[in-house]
């Protein structure tokens, strides 16, 4: 009997709607804890760490419940937090959070969003902007607090961007923008202006030479540079949720009811072209909401989407998105933010439901919890879906960056309902240490930077194929899985 293989690459991240036969090659089927790269492969995603600013981390933000706002300013990283009475901001230091202005607090039950802006030019005039959708919006200049007054009769505004020398506040479905230059001033007669939207609006983003003004129902644009050309035109009539919008990619990326949606400058001046980045996990972005957090990771041309425990990862090659794969955290996240600091490195932080603040992108664990991570590759039918083949061998092609590593792998045919699937819902994507209470995974340590050597036998038949990989992250090494190469005899038809 002839002995046949065939070499898949790990590249196009999760498809759940397409039929499993029509996954291109490399797709998967499921996925936990991997991230798709720009380059191609499918890697482990690094961890996240306690944080608070000293060396060892070792406390929560100060207050109860979860964390309610983290913002970077200025190279420092803010968190705000309730402690039943109000909402306090606190600084991570060397020594731990520690309380920016005993005196200066916000009421509770608000969802903060922060800009930092630079009005004057100079190196130091950079300033921090703080709105909660309950409270006046707030200026803070590293030392002192300062109420901004828009002389809205209900003054609340729940965003804050700045665009083209204006401080522009989103309050109910009002755009109130400031004075050119001066933040704290809206008057008329100084060239402050308060545009109406029709719409409530929900996020603020500036790109491309124009502000992306996101709504409950709807997506505007405003265009112009005072108030003697300010304009505003209604791109489409889909909403965008609170907190999901961010620039990455050339585009402007936001969830709406629809899905995961994209907004790209066309080539026309002052055109946008609208598109879904979401189709091929569009049942499972349903299940994101309103209440869901968004943050980017530029150095992997990220777009992260969070729902409490559960995220998705849309990566991006330039302008086009490569692949989505699904996380699962320990802990639910709350708020999110990223930002470029002194040495040209990407920071990024989340808030927890826990009242702590994480760094994301380091360490090899979750907290103190094992990474548990998996990928279903999509299931190969060659020679056809009509011909049974004997599966012999898998060749996965990994790289490992640190030390050795211990991954299983496993085999099952007929979509997930033939040979060597039994069980599988009971332990993949489940409790810590569940990966491993089945027998019949093939198990291999992988101590070598960069090969293909390892053979892991198997023995089953079927029509089709899929590939399980799988650790449970007792291990500290990152790696990236490049492709599979399969093994097989072919049968017999399948009548």
């Amino acid at each position: 009997m002839s002995l046949e293989l065939e070499y898949f690459p790990a590249v196009g991240g999760l498809n759940q709607e397409a039929p499993p036969l029509s996954l291109a090659p490399g797709e998967l089927v499921d996925v936990a804890n991997y991230e798709c790269l720009p380059n191609g492969g499918y890697r482990r995603i690094f961890g996240y760490a306690l944080f608070d600013g000293q060396t060892t981390a070792t406390q929560a933000v100060p207050g109860t419940g979860p964390v309610k706002g983290i913002h970077i300013y200025q190279g420092d990283v803010y968190a705000i937090r309730e402690d039943g009475t109000n909402a306090r901001m606190y600084k991570a230091t060397t020594t731990g959070w520690v309380e920016v202005n005993s005196a200066k607090t916000w009421s509770l039950n608000g969802r903060f969003r922060f800009a930092n802006y630079n009005f004057q030019g100079q190196d130091d005039e950079q300033r921090m902007y703080i709105v909660n959708g309950v409270d006046q919006a707030t200026e803070y200049d590293g030392a002192v607090f300062n109420l901004i007054s828009t002389g809205a009769t209900t003054d609340n505004p729940s965003l804050v961007v700045g665009y083209k020398k204006h401080l522009v506040l989103g309050i109910q479905s009002s755009l109130h923008i400031s004075e050119i230059g001066n933040p704290n001033g809206y008057t008329v007669a100084g060239g402050a202006a308060e545009i109406a939207v029709g719409d409530t609006i929900t996020n603020l983003k500036e790109h491309a030479s124009a502000l992306i003004v996101g709504c409950e129902d709807s997506t505007k644009t405003l265009y112009g540079s005072s108030a003697a050309d300010w304009q505003l035109d209604e791109l489409n009539k889909a909403g965008t949720y609170p907190g999901t919008m961010e620039s990455i990619a050339g585009q402007v990326i936001g969830l709406d009811r629809q899905g995961l949606m994209s907004l790209a400058a066309a080539q026309q001046y002052g055109n946008f072209a609208y598109a879904s980045l979401s189709g091929k996990v569009k049942t499972l972005i349903k299940e994101f909401s309103s209440n869901s957090v968004s943050v980017i990771n530029r150095a992997n041309g990220q777009y992260r989407l969070f729902n409490g425990k559960d995220g998705l990862y849309f990566s991006f090659n330039g302008p086009d998105l490569i692949g989505v794969t699904k996380t699962r955290f320990p802990d639910r996240v709350k708020c999110a933010a990223s930002a470029i600091d002194e040495t040209e490195t990407e920071i990024s932080f989340f808030g927890a439901e826990d009242g702590k603040v994480y760094k994301m992108d380091t360490g090899f664990r979750f907290g103190t919890t094992n990474i548990y991570a998996f990928v279903l590759t999509n299931f190969t039918a060659y020679k056809g879906p009509t011909v049974r083949k004997r599966y012999r061998l898998i060749q996965p092609d990994i790289r490992v960056e640190g030390s050795p590593i211990q991954i299983g792998v496993r085999a099952t045919t007929e979509y997930g309902l033939g040979e060597s699937s039994r069980g599988l819902s009971q332990y993949l994507y489940t409790a810590p240490g569940s990966l491993w209470d089945v027998s019949d995974w093939n198990e291999f340590s992988w101590g070598s930077a960069y090969s293909n050597d390892a053979k892991v036998r198997v023995s089953v038949a079927g029509s089709n194929m899929g590939v399980y990989i799988a650790t449970d992250g007792t291990e500290n090494a990152v790696h990236t899985l490049h492709g599979v190469t399969l093994h097989y005899s072919p049968r017999r038809l399948i009548r």
